[in-house]
């Protein structure tokens, strides 16, 4: 009998492991240290903005092409808004959105926007 329940134990232990690993360890990292940051570097990137009147398309120490930059677990897309039309630059982001990605759950994620003019908002996006 002891040794039916320390099997059973260990593979509780080890399922439990497992969930742990692919499921839960993004979400303890993100509210340990990742929404943190992710709101910082909005902030940040928001100052920016606000300072240029546009947003940057490239950030130092970021990785990444056609518009969307990665670093770490974060995404940055700047949002382009038409110009004038008689004007050759007709594109200037003038907003962003921040994005922590995580393999779990992958239909929704933790999204921050900002942009000339406007305020930082955050919360949880879905498909």
């Amino acid at each position: 009998m002891k040794k039916k329940t320390a099997m059973n134990t260990l593979v509780i232990g080890s399922v439990l492991l497992m969930v742990y690993l692919f499921v839960a360890q993004g979400l303890v990292e993100f509210y340990f240290s990742g929404k943190k940051e992710i709101l910082q570097t909005a902030d940040h990137i928001n100052n920016l903005c606000n300072a240029d009147g546009s947003c940057p398309s490239v950030l130092e120490g970021w990785e990444g092409n056609n518009g969307k930059l990665r670093k770490g677990r974060l995404l940055y897309i700047p949002t382009p808004v038409p110009g004038s039309e008689d004007t050759e630059t007709s594109v200037k982001p003038q907003s962003f959105r921040l994005i922590y990605v995580m393999t779990f759950p992958p239909d929704d994620w933790f999204e921050v926007q900002g942009g000339v003019g406007k305020k930082v908002t955050s919360g949880w996006t879905g498909r």
